[in-house]
């Protein structure tokens, strides 16, 4: 095992894996509320249907500590049910390791986002490294996009890469996008807008210290 364990009431971020092995921009919430083992955790269901279909699932965990961020790998092994609750057992077959502030830490965020040639868009998160907005039409894998993000008072001038297109709701698609070869200061302005709406997070109890 890492040098960090997961605790009962830690509060967690998990993205499920898709299929071609990276993680999904869409975040859900939970919290832990039994520790069996070193290796082996339960949380409350990320949905409140189709429950069994979560089985097998391998999801990317996060857990925030001391304002530092660990990641970890977990497949959902079981359902488990006390009384009328439900709750996954989670099975860590990869050990939690310390991830770089820039990385960590995606913000689910509608702010306004502009691109060149394509129109006007809302992101719906936001990290150091990369964005997602909703799209009614579909983006190609590896397109380059120019893009003007508005954060609060900043209006930001990026370069992205498009790495992966999803469907998204009714009809709708989620573009993820990475940074390319971003200005330090540029980045910078997003690291602290994303720090500052952290501590909000933080103080409204949302996110564990």
């Amino acid at each position: 095992m890492g040098s960090f364990l997961i605790s009962l009431g830690d509060k967690v971020e998990l993205r499920p894996q898709l299929p071609d092995g990276s993680y999904s921009s869409k975040i859900y919430y939970s919290m832990v509320q039994n520790v069996v083992s070193d290796h082996e955790f339960q949380i409350f269901p990320l949905t409140n249907y189709n429950l069994k279909g979560w089985i097998g699932r391998v999801l990317q965990v996060t857990v925030i500590h001391n304002k530092k961020a660990y990641a970890g790998t977990v497949r959902v092994e079981k359902i488990s049910r006390e009384g009328t609750l439900n709750f996954f057992d989670l099975v860590l077959f990869e050990d939690f390791k310390e991830l770089q502030r820039r990385d960590y830490y995606r913000l689910q965020y509608n702010a306004d986002l502009e691109i060149e040639g394509r129109g006007r868009f809302k992101t719906y998160d936001i990290s150091g490294s990369g964005l997602a907005f909703i799209s009614d039409k579909k983006f190609e894998k590896d397109e380059t996009l120019t893009l003007t993000l508005h954060l609060s008072e900043h209006k930001l001038d990026i370069t992205g890469v498009v790495v992966r297109c999803t469907d998204f709701m009714s009809e709708k698609f989620l573009v993820s996008v990475c940074y390319k070869d971003i200005e330090k200061k540029v980045q910078n302005q997003i690291i602290r807008f994303l720090h500052k709406q952290q501590l909000i997070l933080l103080r409204k109890g949302l996110l564990q210290q």
